[in-house]
């Protein structure tokens, strides 16, 4: 049975997820695919870059 779930918001603020490619439910395996494995880190790596402008960005407007 298929069920659709429908997001009106939020519930809490999300600003602090990273999209982790390498989070894989039970049973399924990583792809043979050295770019997959890039992608995991490559992420982080974004992410962190992206808070720490938002934190500077918070710093000079307060």
């Amino acid at each position: 049975m298929l069920k659709a779930v429908i997001l009106s918001a939020a519930s809490e603020p999300c600003d602090n997820i990273v999209f982790d490619p390498s989070h894989l439910a039970e049973g399924i395996g990583f792809p043979p695919d050295e770019i997959f494995a890039a992608r995991s880190n490559a992420y982080g790596v974004s992410f962190s870059k992206r808070h720490e402008a938002d934190k500077d960005l918070g710093a000079r407007t307060s």
